[in-house]
C-alpha cells in the first residue's frame, strides 16, 4: 500500500482534492443556470418574475391614481350636497 494512505496529511489532501473537484462540478452547473438560454434557465425565470413584478407595480400605481381621483370626486360631490342642504335649511 502507498505510504500516504497511512499518513493523515496525505489522506486529508486526497479528500480535499476530491471535494474540490465535486465543488467545481457543482459550481459549473450552477453558473450555467445563471446564463439565459431563452426559456429554461433559472436566469430566464428570474427575468420573467422581475418583469411581472414591475408590471404589477405599475398597475398598482395606476389603481392608486384612479382611487385617488374617485376620492377627490366624491369629496367634491359631498361638499356640493352639503351646500345644497344648508341652502334648503335656511
Amino acid at each position: 500500500m502507498p505510504a500516504w494512505l497511512f499518513d493523515l496529511q496525505g489522506v486529508g489532501a486526497v479528500i480535499s482534492g476530491i471535494a474540490a473537484l465535486i465543488a467545481a462540478f457543482y459550481a459549473k452547473s450552477a453558473a450555467k443556470e445563471m446564463k439565459p438560454n431563452h426559456g429554461s434557465s433559472m436566469r430566464d425565470l428570474l427575468d420573467v418574475m422581475d418583469d411581472r413584478i414591475k408590471s404589477l407595480g405599475h398597475r398598482q400605481g395606476e389603481l392608486h391614481d384612479q382611487l385617488q381621483n374617485l376620492v377627490d370626486s366624491e369629496r367634491d360631490t359631498h361638499a356640493q350636497i352639503w351646500k345644497r342642504l344648508e341652502k334648503l335649511e335656511n
